[in-house]
């Protein structure tokens, strides 16, 4: 009855109460698998609407996904700007993703190429910027109706994407080797964590 005279008091009690944690979600069904050939780094689960976002780099789309079956429900196959510039697919690296259900959006940054805004509902690019190497994170700023971005090595800034294509991108000076952004719409406040 009472919670906190049930939680584990000693090591071996934490011990023993992790394995049994561990051993219940084992015995979870798999809900189902999607077969994608690549290596998948950041998945998003919209459950407003029921489906989930992730980027197929082998095949260089944006996919959508419904999230009880895994079907996918939709498809964008990106322009391969990057493929004719240096030669090979983004495939080989990774993404990071957002999105936001007031404005309808969906990003993805590219880690070492290319920068998209998509319309929710049809897929179309709304925005696409060439941006600098090895990205961290994107989050979306209700603020300014913009997506920022992060990066984990030498880029001394981090940038303001605003959905309307009309409006320049900014950098905002930063330490170099930034983590994941994270915004707090309580304080209105933006974290920005460093790698060491």
């Amino acid at each position: 009855d009472n919670f906190l005279s049930a939680l584990p008091k000693t090591i071996e009690e934490l011990e023993a109460y992790n394995l049994l944690i561990e051993e219940e979600n084992f015995k979870k069904e798999i809900k189902f698998k999607f077969d994608i050939k690549t290596e998948i780094q950041d998945l998003e689960i919209n459950s407003e609407r029921n489906e989930m976002y992730l980027y197929d780099g082998v095949n260089n789309k944006l996919l959508v996904l419904d999230y009880s079956t895994g079907e996918v429900k939709k498809e964008k196959k990106l322009e391969d700007k990057f493929f004719v510039k240096y030669g090979f697919y983004d495939n080989i690296t990774g993404e990071r993703m957002s999105f936001d259900n007031d404005s309808q959006t969906i990003a993805i940054a590219l880690e070492y190429s290319y920068f998209y805004i998509f319309d929710m509902n049809t897929l179309d690019i709304i925005r696409c910027e060439h941006v600098p190497i090895e990205s961290d994170s994107v989050i979306f700023n209700k603020q300014d109706n913009s997506y920022l971005l992060s990066f984990w090595t030498t880029t001394p800034y981090i940038i303001s994407c605003p959905i309307d294509s009309q409006k320049e991108m900014k950098k905002i000076s930063t330490p170099i080797c930034q983590g994941e952004l994270e915004y707090s719409d309580k304080n209105k406040e933006l974290y920005l964590p460093l790698h060491q």
